[in-house]
């Protein structure tokens, strides 16, 4: 089925307006390098900073990109490592962040909790911050935030869990932490310890226990399959699809998802040039659209009298396209396997 069956043209005309659109990039370290015992200066290069023989296509690229297409990016910046491996990377990435212009928010990855507990294993019962009551997810929203203001950034205003893995609890935690929103709902990964209550799906911000939610933009690539509205997981035919349909419906946000280290092939050895190319276009679609902004652009109370509309579709072309694309992409840049981790020593 094409997008023609659904009304809709897959040439972008350049007259989508949405009240705002969130580029959100997840920053993190690698876990992986911290089992094979990588130090954590040169983690930070390679998953953060995206240091390969070819140049860097990590946060700099992406705030550069960003730069030149007058837009401002939202970066969720894991701050958890910095009580393991002390405050001096985070305050290089927050630095290189602020210096770009761009926002800093708060990114938890509850896994380094373990870590900091002297672990050598991690415990099965910790996966993410579902897995802790609300008044200690509260605890570790304090805690990354106080290592985020002290790194020189403002005292975050949003926050998203690790994995997506937050539960109702994770709302009600974020207030309590004196945050307003909360980025973690992302219906296309409710499964495991993602436990947010179903909400009859839409991409609509809702409120719950003090905090906004603004849920991950996602749509249906075909019936009953959801998909995130993500840098890799999506092509620019698809993006523009969803917007055009957030704009006719009257959605006041997308949130689009990217991570530190999404232009990388899988062993973060050289860049996958498909998504270099992807970037841009994203960012000429944002761009024309005249939205793009941070969390401290949205007005609560407009988001919420916002009507609820099902996700967006794509239809099955658009789906076969982007499919036979990233098959290209894998096998030219994403061939060679992560090896497998050792035992770290502690």
């Amino acid at each position: 089925m094409s997008p023609a069956a659904f009304g809709l043209t897959c040439e972008y005309n350049g007259d989508i307006t949405l009240t705002l659109t969130l580029y959100t990039v997840d920053v993190e370290l690698s876990l992986m390098a911290q089992l094979h015992g990588i130090d954590a200066a040169e983690n930070v290069d390679s998953a953060v900073f995206g240091k390969t023989p070819q140049g860097d296509f990590g946060i700099g690229y992406q705030m550069q990109r960003l730069n030149a297409h007058n837009l401002k990016g939202v970066f969720f910046v894991e701050a958890l490592h910095a009580e393991i491996l002390g405050s001096e990377q985070l305050q290089r990435i927050v630095a290189a962040i602020l210096d770009a212009g761009h926002d800093v928010q708060l990114h938890l990855h509850a896994e380094w909790f373990w870590w900091a507990h002297g672990e050598k294993r991690r415990p099965r019962t910790i996966r993410g911050m579902a897995d802790f009551t609300r008044e200690e997810q509260r605890d570790l929203i304090c805690r990354g935030a106080d290592l985020i203001e002290r790194c020189g950034a403002p005292r975050p205003v949003a926050f998203r869990a690790g994995g997506f893995e937050a539960n109702d609890d994770t709302l009600g935690a974020v207030a309590d932490a004196s945050m307003l929103f909360d980025s973690s709902y992302n219906a296309a990964h409710v499964r495991g310890s993602h436990q947010m209550s179903p909400r009859g799906f839409s991409n609509a911000p809702f409120k719950a226990d003090g905090a906004t939610e603004i849920p991950l933009t996602c749509f249906y690539e075909r019936p009953n399959r959801l998909r995130p509205l993500q840098l890799c997981a999506a092509s620019t035919e698809e993006l523009e699809l969803v917007m055009t349909q957030m704009h006719d419906r009257g959605e006041p946000v997308v949130n689009i998802l990217s991570h530190s280290f999404e232009l990388l092939c899988r062993r973060r050895t050289h860049p996958n040039k498909m998504l270099l190319s992807r970037l841009d276009r994203y960012l000429d679609v944002i761009a024309a659209a005249k939205t793009s902004g941070d969390f401290h652009d949205l007005n609560i109370e407009t988001m919420l009298q916002s009507p609820c509309h099902s996700a967006p579709v794509s239809g099955y072309l658009p789906t076969l396209k982007r499919t036979a694309l990233q098959v290209y992409g894998h096998l030219v840049y994403d061939r060679m396997p992560y090896p497998q981790p050792v035992q770290p020593t502690l």
